[in-house]
């Protein structure tokens, strides 16, 4: 059972925590994060989520997770990649890359350069299937085949021109 702290519409703690999975009023939100790592060879790393099919399961995606009551998003970006993909980022490793307000949570989207081989991702089977490095033009293709989560546009091109910023060629 995993306990959230809710915020308000201004990203203020409110005096208010609930189960995960509860109805949350309108005007509350909680956090969740989305962590891209990516390498110098400007591939990503994708996971396979490992969950129910109305949770997308079966779909490759990034890594993500909720924001537990008493962390903030990098200490749950942090927690769900060591969780997740048994990945070692530190919080000065970490880059958010975006912020957005939906319906009723609250996203971070992080970002950090890794260049570790699949062979040292140890995913969790109850969270992950399956593991790989993946291209920019492959994952596109991805996305056309609905094999990948699709994000968004905007949201992409804000990961994608992070990595081509930040990658040498």
């Amino acid at each position: 059972m995993e306990i959230l702290d809710l915020y308000d519409e201004n990203r203020t703690l409110i005096n208010k925590k609930i189960i995960r999975g509860e109805s949350l009023n309108p005007g509350e939100y909680h956090l969740v994060i989305h962590f891209w790592i990516y390498n110098d060879l400007n591939q990503l790393l994708i996971q396979k989520r490992n969950k129910p099919p109305e949770e997308f399961g079966g779909i490759w995606a990034c890594t993500g997770g909720t924001t537990i009551a008493g962390e903030n998003s990098e200490t749950t970006a942090i927690r769900e990649m060591k969780e997740e993909m048994g990945i070692d980022i530190k919080k000065n490793e970490l880059s958010i890359i975006n912020t957005r307000k939906e319906e009723n949570y609250i996203l971070d989207v992080f970002i950090s350069k890794w260049n570790g081989s699949i062979d040292d991702v140890v995913i969790d089977p109850e969270e992950v299937l399956d593991a790989m490095w993946i291209s920019i033009d492959k994952l596109e293709t991805m996305i056309e085949n609905r094999t990948f989560f699709d994000y968004g546009k905007e949201y992409l091109e804000a990961v994608f021109s992070h990595i081509e910023e930040n990658t040498e060629v």
